[in-house]
């Protein structure tokens, strides 16, 4: 087997990693949604020491990955790209295919610069890489970390969000929702398995 033959080979035992995380999250096991971020950071994550997969060993600088993130631009409040509210579970849904964007863009503004999340108050903004670096590097994916990055953080505790629901008794609650980055993970690995560019390099 060629050098290139056995990095595709990596590549799509990557792939199956994330397909294989992806059933686990969506049987319930949402935990499983940061080893999505673990071979996310082995295909995309380029430094001075250590190279990715895709850009460092196949040089694939000019790949195409598939988007579904809305642009987060606007109001001073918090604005998710391409996850939902899940009330049932007080939590955030993948949009999956539901959203209202579908485009393949360059790897470099998929990873590095184009905005999932936006965060209240502080209007900062969350890309991709960010989300699955804290993940892999702080959050058990690779690394535990106590000092997580805040961004990280407030993803985990939701947003903020909060909603009143009603029960049969009569009785209101207020619940807050949580865990918008195992569901943010959970769309970045549906959205790299429909990636049409990358999959037909796997096949």
């Amino acid at each position: 087997m060629t050098e290139r033959g056995a990095l595709i080979d990596q590549l799509r035992r990557q792939l199956n990693f994330i397909i294989t995380s992806c059933r686990a999250y969506d049987a319930g096991h949402r935990a499983e949604a940061v080893r999505i971020a673990l071979a996310a950071r082995v295909l995309f994550h380029e430094t001075g020491n250590s190279r990715s997969l895709l850009i460092g060993h196949l040089g694939l600088n000019n790949l195409k990955l598939r988007s579904t993130a809305i642009e987060l631009f606007g109001a001073n409040a918090n604005a998710i790209g391409f996850i939902g509210l899940e009330p049932d579970t007080c939590g955030f849904r993948p949009l999956r295919d539901d959203g209202s964007r579908s485009e393949q863009v360059d790897l470099t503004t998929w990873w590095n610069v184009e905005a999932i999340l936006k965060l209240r108050k502080t209007n900062e903004f969350v890309t991709r890489r960010d989300l699955v670096l804290a993940a892999a590097n702080k959050d058990g994916g690779a690394h535990v970390d106590a000092n997580r990055p805040k961004e990280y953080n407030r993803l985990e505790r939701g947003l903020g969000f909060q909603a009143e629901v009603g029960y049969r008794t009569g009785e209101r609650k207020i619940i807050t929702f949580r865990y918008a980055n195992l569901a943010a993970l959970r769309q970045v690995g549906h959205e790299i398995l429909t990636s049409e560019e990358l999959i037909r390099l796997a096949a």
